[in-house]
């Protein structure tokens, strides 16, 4: 079974970023990142776009801003590589600055720790970037979606039954990851290269009522290769493993979205 993958939306409190560029040799230009505030988006690199549903790939907003370079010709690409970085690939040679004044968009969103990328043709982000969790295993136990219902059953003296379903609620599912290493877990053991890459990270987002979006493969980079859920028990999910104590294990009670 491929390892799985558990994506969780970041949100602006702000309409629009800058982010300072140069291309091909031309000036520098601000160009504008233009967002939602408070709305969904994601680092998966689905190409989807951004509406009232909260489904906007935050890589294609930054594509299309770095395509708004005004004093030549630029095409970029901003995907997330195989490594789970982010890349924007161009052309010619692109520079971000990152580190300018005139750039307010924070760089850790997407990965990037410098202050100034490039010129290069391709700029490839250092760290994970935001709003992805790798357990690096499988899922342990699926319970799939289950449909719940709401209702009663009233039986008679004579034995007669009665069942009454007053509604059917959206689907849930209960979903495990076992053995799992402490940096998959604990933010004090997360690598350095991966700030918020730790369970705890996803949790901190989920309990904000954040959606999560449970992709059982992580390779998957399909609008298709996730289904969307909710948190419906806040208990904490995180115990030791009973057989082996330096692994943790994470139990998540989720319900659809849809």
């Amino acid at each position: 079974m491929p390892d799985a993958r558990v994506d969780w939306p970041v949100r602006f409190a702000a309409s629009s970023f800058g982010l300072r560029i140069a291309y091909n040799g031309f000036a520098q230009q601000t160009v504008t990142v233009p967002v939602t505030i408070d709305r969904n988006f994601w680092l998966s690199g689905d190409g989807q776009t951004d509406t009232s549903a909260g489904n906007g790939d935050l890589l294609r907003v930054l594509e299309l801003a770095l395509e708004s370079y005004s004093l030549t010709a630029l095409t970029a690409t901003v995907t997330l590589n195989s490594n789970f970085r982010v890349s924007i690939v161009t052309p010619s040679n692109l520079t971000i600055y990152w580190a300018d004044a005139a750039s307010t968009l924070d760089p850790m969103l997407f990965g990037f720790t410098a202050a100034t990328f490039g010129p290069a043709t391709s700029n490839v982000g250092a760290n994970l970037p935001n709003g992805i969790w790798r357990p690096n295993r499988p899922i342990s136990y699926d319970s799939r979606d289950r449909q719940p219902y709401v209702g009663g059953v009233l039986s008679a003296i004579g034995g007669l039954t009665e069942v009454s379903r007053v509604a059917v609620p959206y689907r849930t599912r209960d979903i495990d990851f076992r053995y799992l290493a402490p940096d998959r877990v604990l933010g004090e053991y997360s690598p350095v290269t991966e700030p918020t890459g730790a369970f705890e990270d996803l949790w901190d987002a989920v309990t904000a009522n954040r959606p999560l979006r449970l992709y059982p493969d992580e390779t998957s980079r399909a609008s298709s290769g996730y289904t969307e859920y909710r948190a419906r028990d806040l208990t904490d999910p995180i115990t030791r493993n009973g057989q082996a104590q330096y692994f943790h294990d994470v139990a998540l009670k989720l319900r659809r979205t849809s």
